[in-house]
């Protein structure tokens, strides 16, 4: 009677059957050719023959398969047992030289209930065994296993395939077995044509694709650019929305309005349906449709006050906005005053929060919302953003003298009366941080905060943490400030930490100065102390603007502690800066060289590599890029940045087109590649194409609440700018009617804007002098009282000499206003850049240059700025 050893886990070892090694090797020898014949050991009467010939088996892989598939169904049970094992290994890719860690985790996802194969899958991903994972869920047969698996396995193929092909010797043919291992989703099907498409078959993998396999041919014609085709296959597929998503790309919005699904983390707006049907109205050329623009009016008047707030920036999205500032004004008035200040009509804004636009007490506006916090703190509901809209406001506007009679009187009152409220809420008015959103009050601040600490170093102490804890270490950078600037008064020096952290300006330059300072206390300590001193200085260092600073921190923190992941990224991008494209070059191969797989070292080392004169070696590391990229949006969009922050625009251009063509489902990023196509087809004055992506971003709008009442100002804009598009693109076809459209945008906030930003020059170009020059006068002049009413607000002189500048009028007076400006904000990049627009405007290409280059000093990987500057230094002069 035969021994039965059942499902064995891991093969017993060959020494307790009793057989020499000589022996085992010459039987083993003896039967590993013979397929057939080691199929008829696996019942044989000797243990020792038959765990041989499993053993042999197993190491022939695949090859046995076919053969251990007809002995699984077998009659002889012994046989039929051990070929069934042995087929689930091969399948699994477990051989007998894998990792025993990653053969028992297979052995419990086939014992285990559905969470355990879950956390299985978890683990199996960890230990990078794609292969395994893959199979498991190919061969999963329960319905709810595999719903509940499916997040756990998405993206595992394209991490197998990258795998594959981050190596010196892409194995190209290992990445295509594992796309192909996965269920066919459209995610896996694109990263199998862009895969294509990077090793020169996709045209030939086109010609072979099956005529039925419509999303595999929907891919494969998307990554080739051929839109329509490509539509036309996901119809054919039933994939309505791939098919509306490349229609729109390809110019059609129009089943994209319909269609677009909104993100699952945001609530629609009930007037969604409403705003699509007029969105396709306007698009088609005709009016909103009165039924549904009714129905959103009466969303906005009744009802939930968030439904009525979404339905006021459906309102702003449509460009009906008299009716949603009326929505604004009576449920958030300080978003009321907030847009109404953006479009420069400073009445409606002070009247939103109830002041009296002729003879406005902001101080007594401001008393009674102090009040609230020196009475009751805790009842306090919007007091809070009260103030901080006003103080904003009076800060932007340059009504310094009344910002601080409204706020610093009151604010040492609570000082007096309790400390701790008073610190509260300077902190809360006080910007922390980079991700802080919130409206920023800072001067009012600072000079309370002097005033409460007065001669007590205790409470300078308190004040410097509470207002600058989430920049670093301000205790020591105050110690510091102590030492290096003695003839200073403390005021003075919270000031100048201000400038530090760029809350101020800093005409004189004193960021600078006293970073200098501390260098070379630094460089006069002992080794241990430099290291601590450096870790604090480096709070006050910005990549951007301080790289060479940067780097020599980074050179003591690594000399004190050694090199560090994390330092790499910042050095690679202070080098670019800097211009050092060799060391960068080989900082980013060098990275590269350790994580093969990730493209971001690759597109890096690319644009070095072509900074430095090495073209073949840069077409090198694209070559890889466009290897590991697998049609992710995600990655072609990091590349897209990487080239346009550097000046390539052609590169980037391309990147960005592939990025939205090959886009399967990425919501946030497709929408962000939506966006940057739009200013690409603007800078080109494609119109058409600009209007099309413009009309999918005010849908993403309409799709996303969050925020919607602070959203007006950028809704409107985008409504006014998308009203011009239309217009222009019809201008060479139907001039009467594309007049039609652009007159009443005109009309609209923001129209001035967006005539400077991109239409003014076509407008000329296109003989439209006349309306060109009516449109900039009535803009210009509606400018000049709020300059004269604000003579120290910074923001709307610069954009009435950006508006002159773009409309080559009034170039003396534009000339005039930035001379003031720069007085005191001199290293403002946008202020830099329209003074060297006015010059530019004048025909003086060596003085706009000059300006240009100044700018993209203070913001060097600025994408607007770089473009600028090869306009002024090659393109043609204005007309």
């Amino acid at each position: 009677m035969k021994f039965r050893a059942g499902k064995p886990v891991l093969w017993t070892l060959i020494a307790t059957a009793g057989l020499s090694a000589a022996a085992v090797e010459n039987l083993s020898k003896e039967q590993s050719p013979d397929i057939p014949a080691q199929i008829a050991r696996l019942s044989d009467d000797s243990y020792s023959v038959r765990e041989l010939a499993t053993r042999d088996l197993w190491s022939l892989g695949e090859a046995a398969l076919p053969e251990l598939q007809l002995a699984a169904r077998g009659r002889d049970p012994e046989a039929a047992i051990r070929a069934r094992d042995l087929v689930r290994k091969i399948e699994l890719g477990i051989l007998p030289d894998s990792s025993p860690k990653i053969v028992d985790l297979v052995m419990r996802y086939d014992q285990g209930s559905r969470d355990m194969r879950q956390r299985v899958i978890r683990d199996l991903r960890n230990e990078r065994a794609f292969r395994q994972i893959l199979k498991l869920y190919a061969l999963e047969k329960d319905r709810e296993a595999l719903s509940m698996l499916e997040v756990e396995v998405q993206g595992v193929a394209l991490d197998a395939a990258r795998e594959c092909l981050g190596s010196d010797q892409p194995d190209i043919k290992s990445a295509f077995e594992y796309l192909k291992m996965a269920r066919p989703r459209a995610t896996e099907y694109m990263a199998i044509a862009s895969l294509h498409r990077a090793t020169g078959t996709l045209d030939k993998a086109l010609q072979e694709a099956p005529e039925k396999d419509h999303l595999l041919r929907f891919c494969l014609l998307a990554t080739s650019g051929r839109l329509q085709e490509a539509a036309d296959e996901a119809d054919q597929a039933g994939l309505d929305i791939l098919s509306a998503r490349v229609r729109m790309l390809g110019g059609d919005p129009l089943p994209w309005l319909a269609l677009a699904p909104s993100s699952p983390q945001s609530s629609q707006s009930s007037g969604l349906p409403a705003y699509r049907e007029i969105a396709v109205a306007l698009w088609s050329g005709g009016q909103a449709p009165p039924e549904e623009l009714k129905e959103l009016r009466r969303q906005a008047r009744s009802g939930d006050e968030d439904d009525q707030l979404r339905a006021a920036l459906l309102l702003f999205l449509i460009g009906d906005h008299i009716e949603a500032q009326g929505v604004l004004n009576r449920l958030h008035p300080n978003a009321a005053m907030t847009h109404f200040d953006a479009i420069e009509d400073v009445d409606s804004a002070l009247k939103a929060i109830g002041l009296d636009p002729a003879a406005p007490d902001y101080t007594a506006w401001a008393a009674k919302r102090f009040q609230v916090f020196l009475e009751a703190p805790e009842t306090e509901r919007n007091e809070l953003l009260d103030l901080e809209t006003l103080g904003a406001f009076l800060e932007r506007r340059g009504l310094y003298k009344e910002l601080e009679a409204a706020f610093v009187p009151p604010l040492l009152k609570l000082a007096e009366e309790n400390q701790d409220d008073f610190l509260m809420l300077i902190t809360r008015l006080f910007p922390q941080g980079s991700e802080d959103e919130s409206p920023p009050v800072i001067r009012p601040v600072l000079k309370a905060a002097s005033a409460y600490a007065g001669d007590d170093e205790v409470r300078w102490v308190q004040v410097v943490e509470h207002l600058f804890d989430s920049y670093g270490n301000p205790a020591q950078i105050w110690t510091w400030l102590a030492q290096m600037e003695p003839e200073l008064d403390r005021a003075a020096r919270l000031d100048l930490l201000a400038r530090l952290h760029f809350l101020l300006p800093d005409p004189d330059d004193q960021r600078r100065v006293f970073q200098k300072k501390v260098w070379a206390l630094i460089s006069k300590e002992e080794k241990a102390d430099r290291k601590r001193m450096v870790e604090t200085l480096i709070a006050t260092v910005s990549t951007k603007k301080d790289p060479a600073l940067l780097l020599d921190c980074i050179a003591e923190l690594e000399d004190a502690e050694g090199a560090r992941f994390g330092w790499d990224r910042y050095k690679g991008e202070a080098f670019m800066l800097l211009g050092r494209w060799d060391e960068a070059a080989n900082l980013w191969l060098a990275r590269a060289k350790d994580d093969p797989g990730i493209s971001y070292y690759h597109v890096r080392a690319a644009v070095c590599l072509r900074r430095a004169g090495k073209e073949s070696a840069a077409l090198e590391q694209e070559a890889k890029v466009d290897l590991l990229a697998l049609g992710e949006t995600r990655i072609l969009r990091d590349c897209a940045e990487v080239y346009a922050a550097n000046g390539d625009f052609a590169r980037a251009r391309a990147c960005w087109q592939r990025a939205a063509n090959e886009c399967t489902g990425d919501h946030l990023n497709f929408s962000w590649v939506v966006n940057e196509l739009t200013d690409y087809a603007l800078a080109e004055s494609d119109w058409k194409t600009a209007a099309t992506l413009r009309e999918a971003r005010l849908l993403e709008r309409a799709m996303v609440s969050e925020k919607t009442a602070y959203a007006s100002a950028i809704c409107l804009k985008e409504r006014v700018e998308s009203d011009l598009m239309r217009g222009f693109a019809l201008l060479s076809r139907d001039r009467s009617r594309a007049l039609e459209m652009i007159r009443p945008a005109l009309d609209k906030p923001f129209a001035d804007t967006a005539l400077a930003d991109y239409f003014f020059e076509p407008m000329r170009g296109a003989g439209l002098v006349s309306l060109h020059d009516e449109a900039f006068e009535k803009l210009w002049n509606h400018l000049q009282p709020v300059i004269a009413r604000f003579p120290a607000c910074e923001n709307v002189q610069n954009s009435a000499a950006w508006l002159a500048s773009r409309a080559t009028r009034r170039l003396d007076e534009a000339g005039k206003l930035l001379e003031n400006v720069l007085k005191t904000s001199p290293r403002q990049g946008a202020y830099l850049d329209t003074m060297a627009e006015v010059h530019f405007a004048r025909g003086d290409r060596e003085k706009a240059v000059e300006f240009s280059q100044k700018a993209l000093a203070e913001e060097p990987d600025d994408a607007q700025l770089l473009r600028q500057h090869q306009r002024f230094v090659s393109g043609p002069l204005p007309k």
